[in-house]
C-alpha cells in the first residue's frame, strides 16, 4: 500500500510512504505506522492499494481521507472505500487510524 497527502493548491504529491509487501493474503493486515509532518496546505491523504502479484502491480483501488476529519476530532479511526477497478464487482475497504498530534 502506498500513502501520500495531497494539496490542493499545490495539487501535486508530497510526502510518500510506502508499506511492506503482505505475501498470499486475501485480507491482509499491514499493521503499519507512518508519521508525517503536515502543512497547512495539505488537506487529504490518499491511500493507494496495489495487488503485487507475478508481473506488474495492479491497481486494486485508491481511497482518500479529509484531513479536517482528524484535525478536529485529534482521531480518524474507521473503513475507507477503495472504488472497484480492473473491473472489480465490489468496491473494497482498508480499515484506517489516524491521530493528529499539533507540534
Amino acid at each position: 500500500m502506498k500513502s501520500s497527502l495531497l494539496s490542493n493548491e499545490k495539487s501535486q504529491l508530497t510526502p510518500c510512504s510506502f508499506s511492506l509487501l503482505i505475501v498470499d493474503r486475501y485480507e491482509p493486515v499491514w499493521n503499519e505506522r507512518f508519521v508525517f509532518n503536515i502543512h497547512p496546505e495539505e488537506d487529504t491523504i490518499h491511500f493507494d492499494v496495489y495487488d503485487a502479484d507475478v508481473g506488474d502491480k495492479d491497481l486494486i483501488g485508491t481511497g482518500k481521507v479529509k484531513l479536517t476529519n482528524v484535525f478536529d476530532d485529534g482521531k480518524f479511526d474507521d473503513w475507507v472505500k477503495l472504488p472497484a477497478h480492473l473491473s472489480l464487482p465490489v468496491h473494497e475497504e482498508i480499515h484506517v487510524t489516524m491521530n493528529f498530534i499539533p507540534a
